[in-house]
């Protein structure tokens, strides 16, 4: 990636029509520091790139030649390699060259909380449900608690959340703990993993009430008010429902 900076420097300059000594003044450096830059004899030191890339108004990444469109390519890529090679392994009751694409991914793109989540799914065979050894298990659970700590999508800390719900229900045999992390999900999320992992369903007392909030989360979807009434109008709102149902279309 260091290898373009003195170009891509050039290039920025000239379309600001900057000469070397105006932009080595701004920096506080000297012009034949500048040209040594930009003829690749030497890079710049690493603590001044956010000033360079500042003064002409670009990313650090951009001025280091980052493409994130190929990076994001070259991630989804390898899900896709991951996904089929599970396919794959699925009736093999394995999905070590899947996990090991992954991890491979994950060493070249650390930063991919993607990979995070998909390669704890993979290492907790969760589409496959084969239980583990606790060392893997521990590896997942890492692996979402990076995500918890430092991913800001809602999404992917959604799925961690789920993905680790999984791993202490079905791989520890840790149902209490798997409750703690799925009282903290969106309630539909919650009584879809509280039916699938945790496997409370009706008549539980936890069980019924998953099944209102689905009621209501699916006539809300259908753009039916009563999603928001269900505790009131229980029966009204189970007719509606199936009328909303036989009436969709895909």
């Amino acid at each position: 990636m260091m290898i373009m900076i003195g170009k891509k420097i050039r290039a920025l300059r000239s379309k600001h029509r900057i000469t070397q000594e105006q932009l080595a003044e701004r920096l506080g450096i000297t012009a034949q520091a500048v040209s040594r830059w930009e003829s690749e004899n030497c890079y710049p030191d690493i603590e001044m790139l956010p000033s360079i890339a500042d003064f002409f108004n670009v990313t650090v990444d951009e001025l280091l030649c980052i493409d994130h469109r190929e990076r994001d390519a070259k991630i989804n890529a390898c899900i896709k390699q991951a996904h089929e090679l599970q396919e794959t392994l699925q009736m093999n009751g394995g999905f070590s060259g899947a996990i090991d694409i992954l991890r491979r991914a994950l060493r070249e793109f650390p930063s991919s909380f993607l990979l995070h989540a998909e390669l704890a799914c993979a290492i907790g065979c969760i589409d496959n449900g084969i239980k583990i050894a606790k060392n893997l298990s521990e590896e997942a659970l890492e692996l979402c608690s990076r995500i918890l700590d430092d991913c800001v999508d809602d999404n992917l800390r959604l799925r961690a959340k789920c993905i680790m719900c999984y791993i202490y229900a079905k791989q520890l045999d840790d149902a209490e703990k798997a409750q703690r992390i799925a009282d903290t999900l969106p309630a539909q999320d919650r009584a879809l993993v509280m039916a699938e992992t945790l496997k409370i369903y009706p008549p539980s007392e936890a069980g019924n009430e998953n099944i209102k909030n689905a009621i209501g989360h699916m006539l809300l979807l259908f753009g039916n008010d009563l999603g928001y009434q269900v505790e009131q109008h229980m029966n009204e709102s189970i007719n509606a429902l199936i009328h909303e149902l036989k009436n969709f279309k895909i």
